[in-house]
Order: structure tokens, then C-alpha cells, then sequence
């Protein structure tokens, strides 16, 4: 491995850190009362996250192939564009079908993280010959990465009190400034070769998924949990409204 290879791959950890942090959606302590403010009834925020969610999940299998045949930069690359389009709609729109679209449009640009920045760091390591320290890189960037959500989570629902689509605006600028660091990167070369796996051979994935019990079996139960657990997060929200907490406090809160 020449110096200038060395030197790009170990900037990928630096990289990694700072698109850890990026990454975090800054309005999700607010969004829930947004979209009640913008008179969406009960009934349609649950079908805002409950569509957004189904769609999210049927697309982890696809997209995790499709990560892995056009690279892990640029899958991530367009996580966080997609990111970014999925906060204008937010930040311009005014109604069901808009949220619906935008709420959608996130959960399907994320599944082409999920996994997908994980394999990255160890492929990197693992090019570098570092791979025994990934426990000690993960957890770090894990701690920035919560360190800086609970500042933030914080201060958005603060400015949110000022101007309540201001935090989806900023939120488009941090997601384009991630997008634009994920394309900087310098893709490792692969532990394993994609074409002597199954998925390799099956471009979606759905095959492989769909085939193995033990592993269907375990996704949709994840999901199933995860769903509602989610859901209930949500609409913590309105019962905090209810209750009359001001939104300046919802931070604290999460």
C-alpha cells in the first residue's frame, strides 16, 4: 500500500466520525407537532409513519445489495441527499400528501445506511490492517454521535419556538454538508468478494432473505417491535402538548 493510500484510508475514519454526528434527523423531537400544527389529523400522522416505516423495511433488502454493488461511499453519499430533499418537502410543504412523500422519502434514502456505514469503517480497518480496533472506533463515534444528538435535540425544539420549519431548513444544510463529506471518501477495497456470496448472485436480495426462515422470522419481529416502539416515541409528542409542556422543553425530555 503506498503512503498517499494510507493516508486516504486512515482520513476515513476522521471522515466517519463527522458523518456520524451528521446524521441525525435534528427535527425529530419536533416533527410530530409540526405535522399536528399543520392540521394533519391523528389518523394521518399514523399513516405518515406507518407507511414511511412499511417502506423503509421492505426496502433494507434491496438496498443493502444495491450498497454493496455501487459502493458504500456512494450509498451513503445519497443516504444523506436523500436526506436533505426529504427536508424541503417538510420545510415547503403544507400538506398530507406532502409529509406523506417527504416522511417516505427519508425512511427509503435511509435504508441505504443501515449496515451500509458499518461495513464501510470495518472495510476500511480491514484494507489499513486495523481491524481489531473497530470495537474501540465504533463505540467512539457511537459517543459522539449521542453526545451531539442530546445538545442538539435540545436546541432544536428552543428554535422551533421561533420559527417552527427553521429547523428543517438547517436540517437540509447538515444533511448537503454530509453528503458532500460522504463523497470525499476513498472506498476501501472489499473483505469479500460480492460475487461468490448468495446476494451476489441475487441482485435485490429478496431471494436470500425471503428463503431463510430463521432470518425472515427474526427481521419482521425486529420490525414489528421496532414499529412500535417508534410509534409510541412519536406521539409522545402530542401528549406532552397536551399536558401542556412548552415545545422550548421537548428536548429535555428525549
Amino acid at each position: 500500500m503506498t503512503a498517499a493510500r494510507r493516508r486516504q484510508l486512515e482520513r476515513n475514519i476522521a471522515v466517519y466520525y463527522i458523518l456520524r454526528i451528521l446524521a441525525k434527523r435534528l427535527v425529530w423531537p419536533i416533527l410530530t407537532i409540526f405535522l399536528v400544527r399543520n392540521k394533519l389529523s391523528p389518523a394521518e400522522i399514523g399513516t405518515v409513519y406507518a407507511a414511511a416505516t412499511m417502506v423503509g423495511l421492505i426496502l433494507e433488502v434491496p438496498s443493502g445489495a444495491i450498497a454493496d454493488r455501487i459502493g458504500r461511499r456512494s450509498a451513503m453519499a445519497l443516504n444523506f441527499l436523500g436526506g436533505a430533499v426529504s427536508m424541503f418537502l417538510f420545510t415547503i410543504g403544507d400538506s398530507f400528501g406532502v409529509f406523506l412523500a417527504a416522511q417516505i422519502l427519508y425512511h427509503a434514502a435511509g435504508s441505504l445506511m443501515t449496515g451500509t456505514h458499518e461495513a464501510f469503517l470495518y472495510e476500511t480497518l480491514h484494507e489499513l490492517g486495523r481491524t481489531t480496533e473497530l470495537n474501540r472506533i465504533t463505540g467512539r463515534a457511537l459517543f459522539y454521535s449521542q453526545v451531539s444528538t442530546g445538545i442538539l435535540f435540545v436546541a432544536v425544539p428552543i428554535i422551533a419556538t421561533y420559527a417552527l420549519r427553521l429547523p428543517f431548513a438547517l436540517n437540509i444544510i447538515v444533511f448537503f454538508i454530509a453528503s458532500a463529506l460522504a463523497w470525499t471518501l476513498t472506498e476501501p477495497k472489499r473483505a469479500t468478494s460480492i460475487a461468490s456470496t448468495e446476494i451476489g448472485r441475487d441482485f435485490l436480495g429478496f431471494r436470500a432473505f425471503l428463503t431463510n426462515r430463521s432470518l425472515l422470522t427474526i427481521g419482521l419481529a425486529f420490525a414489528a417491535m421496532n414499529g412500535i416502539n417508534g410509534i409510541l416515541e412519536d406521539f409522545r409528542q402530542i401528549w406532552l402538548d397536551v399536558a401542556h409542556i412548552d415545545l422550548a422543553f421537548f428536548g429535555f425530555v428525549y
